[in-house]
């Protein structure tokens, strides 16, 4: 690489016209996986030079590079900025292909700052005009940008389907690094649907890709794909060693983006290696960084892991803000996986405060909301499946049907625990006037320490209060009450 570099920079030397605006973003290129900054020096001449040439397709994508680099360098003031000027360029000649790919670069924007529901906007509204576009590339976008919306909002079958009409397009193109860019993205949404092996499957095939390619961004992007797959396979360790690389990789490139990421699922390792004061340190940064770069999702899953740590050191004043602040930014957001997650916190917020009332009523919200996200991905698979049963022959298709088939009995399943759940939590329990014992389905009494942890994942722990302690062992108690 260091070769075509020097090349390209002697040819830029006497350069004009149109040839020194492609060199100049070619040399962006160049650089973009080793050092954003100087990515962007170059894209930023590029940037100013556009207005003196005259092809359109190159000044273009002068306005759609730097507008990437300033998104993974952090200034997402000036990515906008760039975005919106690049958008009227197009939007100006009337060329519907320049005006898809800042279409785009505009959804991920919003995708950094957790504006999900505005992506779907956007794409839709614009589905119809660029469906008239025969490339297979831009259709390929299409799909994968309302994929990774509705997988953000928890939809995952939906997020499923649209990824697969995804890879269909790029498997028909020469672009291998999109195509492994959606093997990776179906690899993610398969493991929230708890198909493992299936996920890694798909992450082998884009790693494979990449490495094909030499394309570093790629290979780093699969190295945090295969961490995730450690991670949900309870390999915190070996999650952790992945990410901990990547935050110093990120890092010296000036990738502020991928960073944040690898940042926050370090910190996520260690608590569950409960290594508590390391992934306190990560966790900080990932919240800071997160804030900066205004990406919600992450900054309310970094304040909601914070909060848990806080739980563990018995500082109960300083988790509860933090997890109010969480639960805010993700209902905002609507991100339905993390706001069940932090309901989940919530309870035991309550546990550990000895609320045992709160405790059962976050626990079952949470519980609720779980079975909210599997019944309607349920119910979305059921009507897909049906109409491709009905209306697809071809082989393709054929083999799309037997795995989503296999995916919907697991997510039924878990429904229908979920819908146990919500059952044995929920309605009037019979509880004793006199002694508390509850009453359960059977018709045997138990206590309620008792009952509770058998229908929740509660467990108790035992003192004695002052009255009690006076009523037992009075002489205990007086002699305690002498001392104070």
């Amino acid at each position: 690489m260091k070769t075509e570099i020097e090349k390209t920079e002697k040819q830029l030397e006497s350069s004009t016209g149109n040839k020194r605006l492609k060199l100049l973003s070619e040399l962006s290129d160049l650089f973009e996986s080793a050092s954003i900054k100087t990515a962007i020096k170059y894209a930023e001449e590029a940037y100013a030079y556009q207005v003196e040439c005259d092809s359109f397709e190159d000044r273009i994508y002068a306005f759609r590079k730097l507008g990437s680099l300033y998104m993974n360098s952090g200034d997402m003031e000036n990515a906008g900025k760039v975005i919106s000027e690049g958008a009227a360029l197009a939007e100006s000649t009337g060329d519907l292909n320049s005006k898809a790919y800042l279409i785009f670069l505009k959804c991920e924007l919003l995708l950094r700052k957790s504006d999900y529901v505005a992506v779907k906007r956007i794409i839709k509204k614009s589905l119809i005009e660029l469906n008239k576009l025969p490339d297979r590339i831009i259709k390929a976008k299409m799909n994968v940008y309302l994929g990774l919306a509705h997988y953000r909002l928890a939809q995952f079958d939906n997020a499923l389907d649209y990824l697969v009409k995804a890879l269909e397009y790029t498997e028909k193109t020469d672009d291998e690094i999109l195509e492994a860019s959606v093997h990776l993205n179906i690899g993610n949404t398969l493991l929230k649907m708890q198909n493992f092996e299936k996920a890694h499957d798909h992450f082998q095939t884009a790693l494979s890709k990449a490495q094909k390619k030499n394309h570093t961004i790629t290979i780093n992007d699969c190295t945090s794909a295969l961490a995730g797959y450690y991670y949900y396979k309870d390999d915190f360790e070996k999650a952790y060693n992945c990410f901990s690389d990547l935050v110093d990789i990120s890092e010296k490139r000036g990738d502020k983006n991928g960073q944040l990421l690898a940042l926050v699922n370090s910190g996520s390792c260690l608590k569950r290696l409960e290594r508590f004061e390391e992934a306190f340190d990560y966790l900080i940064r990932s919240q800071k960084l997160a804030k900066e770069l205004e990406n919600q999702f992450v900054t309310a899953n970094s304040t909601r892991f914070i909060a848990e740590i806080y739980l563990e050191w018995e500082r109960y004043e300083e988790a509860l803000p933090l997890i109010e602040e969480a639960l805010s930014i993700a209902t905002k957001i609507d991100a339905k996986d993390l706001i069940l997650d932090i309901y989940y916190v919530y309870s035991n917020y309550y546990v550990k405060q000895g609320d045992y009332r709160n405790a059962y009523e976050n626990l079952s919200t949470s519980i609720e909301i779980l079975a909210d996200i599997f019944d309607a991905n349920a119910q979305n698979q059921v009507l897909k499946l049906e109409a491709k049963y009905k209306t697809e022959q071809k082989e393709r298709e054929a083999e799309i049907f037997r795995l989503k088939n296999v995916e919907l009995v697991e997510t039924n399943q878990k429904l229908q625990e979920a819908l146990d759940n919500v059952k044995l939590l929920s309605g009037l329990v019979p509880i004793c006037a006199n002694c508390k014992n509850i009453r359960d389905d059977k018709g045997y009494w138990n206590n309620i320490e008792h009952y509770i942890s058998e229908h929740s994942d509660m467990n108790f722990s035992h003192g004695i209060c002052p009255e009690c302690l006076a009523k037992l062992y009075p002489d205990i108690s007086e002699r305690l009450k002498n001392q104070s």
